[in-house]
Formats: structure tokens, C-alpha cells, sequence
């Protein structure tokens, strides 16, 4: 018979936040009572499922406990407070860790710079980026993608740009999620030669292009009605193995009827 810990942790890893939850609580009411390490898992749990209000209530009970919050547990509430959009909760959590004498690691940083680029506040992200360099650490690819996509979002390509080339210099290799995002502004911009540049480059780092790289490089080649790149990224798709989204094989259905080409969908996937 499984025990409530194992419950818990087999829920969450098949995506059952509530259900996890539900045991949580019992093991609260009744017994075993969780442990640190429980807690913490429950808490990262209902962070990463946007539950708020249940992070922070479990958060609150492990300190009422005499159970000490350690980085993981910080790292967990800074998380769902950021992705919330709850900056100064998270910057709350920030200030509390380290007057507890818990020193923020690569996770804490991350996890605020990503907070901040989607609030909107790049100037904030910029400043704690040069903080963690000017401390002789290095921002790793997730801080790096993260501004990336904050200057993309606005329309500061250039900057983007700078960010992608001074990530390369101080030896971070930018990843799928990186290029992508960089691709996908390209191609808002009509820029669709830069862009499949920029795919070449890619896989010449061995990196592999996903289904979302593909599906925006589709976009942007119809555009431009050009249909030449399209048949070719169609059959650079299949010969990868990459299998294409509903959405993807709708997007391509209607570009293909309009021309009278629907059979190279067919031969394609």
C-alpha cells in the first residue's frame, strides 16, 4: 500500500494537482505529518500549476509548524509569486530568504529575471542580470532567453540581438527556446531569409527545431506567399520526424487549397 507521501508525488507527476493536494491536507489533519521535504514538494507542485493562494497557505503552515523553509521552498513560492505576476510578493520572499541567512542560488535569479521580463520590467531584469556578472557569476541560458524574449515582445530586435551575441561570449549556448524566439521576430517583421539564416545556424550547433519553430516559420513564409520555402520546410519537417500541431496542419490545409497544392500535404504528413 502506498504511502501518503508517495500519493502525493505519484499525483503530481501525472499532473493531478488537486488530488495531491487533497492528500496533503489529510496527512495535516491526520497523520504521518509531512516533512520538509513533503512540503517543499507540494508547494513546487502548486507553484507550477499557478495555485497562489495554496502555495502560500502551505508555505505559511510549514513555518507555524517549526518546519524552516530552506532554498528549495523560497525558490518555490518566488516562483508563483513571479509567474503571477506578483513581483513585490516575490521580492518579499527575496528579502526574507537571506535575513533567514539562506542565500539565493542560480534557481532564486532566474526565477525573478523571467518575473520581471514578463511584467515588463526590463530595466529591473537588466540591473539584477549585471549584479549576478558583476559578482563574477554567469547567468545561465533560461535569464539569457528570458530578456531575449522581453526585447522581442516590444519590438527591440537589437537589443534581442546584443543579448544573443554577449550570451555566446561569456560561453552560454543558446537553445531551442532561444532561437525560436528570435526566429519568431524575424518573421514578424517580414525578415523570413534572416530567419531561416538564423534555423541553418541552429542546427549547425546541432540543436534540433521543434514544432513551434517550424509552425512560425510557416507563418512567416505565407506572408509572403512564398510557397517554395514552405514546400521545402515541409519536407525538412518530415524528414526529421517532426510530427506537426492540429493547428500547424490547419495553417497549412488552407495556404495549400489556395494554390491548388494540397497533395503536398498529403506527401508530407
Amino acid at each position: 500500500m502506498p504511502t501518503p507521501n508517495l500519493e502525493t508525488d505519484g499525483f503530481f507527476k501525472a499532473g493531478k494537482t488537486e488530488e495531491a493536494y487533497n492528500v496533503f491536507v489529510q496527512m495535516i489533519e491526520f497523520r504521518p505529518f509531512p516533512n520538509q521535504v513533503t512540503f517543499n514538494a507540494v508547494i513546487n507542485g502548486l507553484s507550477k500549476d499557478g495555485k497562489i493562494d495554496k502555495a502560500w497557505d502551505c508555505f505559511q503552515i510549514m513555518s507555524r509548524k517549526g518546519l524552516q523553509p530552506n532554498v528549495v521552498t523560497y525558490n518555490s513560492v518566488i516562483a508563483v509569486f513571479s509567474r503571477t505576476g506578483h513581483m513585490g510578493m516575490a521580492f518579499q520572499m527575496l528579502e526574507k530568504m537571506t535575513r533567514k541567512g539562506l542565500k539565493p542560488n542560480d534557481v532564486t535569479c532566474n526565477t525573478i529575471i523571467d518575473g520581471l521580463c514578463k511584467a515588463g520590467d526590463l530595466a529591473s531584469a537588466h540591473l539584477l542580470m549585471n549584479k549576478i556578472l558583476d559578482e563574477g557569476k554567469v547567468p545561465d541560458v533560461m535569464a539569457y532567453s528570458s530578456l531575449i524574449n522581453g526585447h522581442c515582445k516590444i519590438g527591440q530586435m537589437g537589443e534581442a540581438l546584443k543579448l544573443f551575441k554577449s550570451m555566446e561570449m561569456v560561453g552560454i549556448a543558446p537553445d531551442v527556446v532561444t532561437y525560436t524566439t528570435l526566429i519568431a521576430t524575424l518573421c514578424k517583421e517580414d525578415k523570413l531569409d534572416a530567419a531561416l539564416s538564423m534555423l541553418d545556424e541552429m542546427r549547425a550547433k546541432g540543436l534540433v527545431p521543434n514544432e513551434v519553430t517550424y509552425s512560425t516559420l510557416f507563418r512567416g513564409a505565407s506572408k509572403r506567399c512564398d510557397w517554395e520555402k514552405t514546400f521545402f520546410l515541409m519536407n525538412q519537417m518530415q524528414k526529421q520526424g517532426c510530427a506537426p500541431s492540429d493547428k500547424t496542419v490547419k495553417i497549412l490545409f488552407c495556404w495549400l487549397i489556395d494554390v491548388g497544392q494540397i497533395e503536398k500535404l498529403k506527401d508530407c504528413f
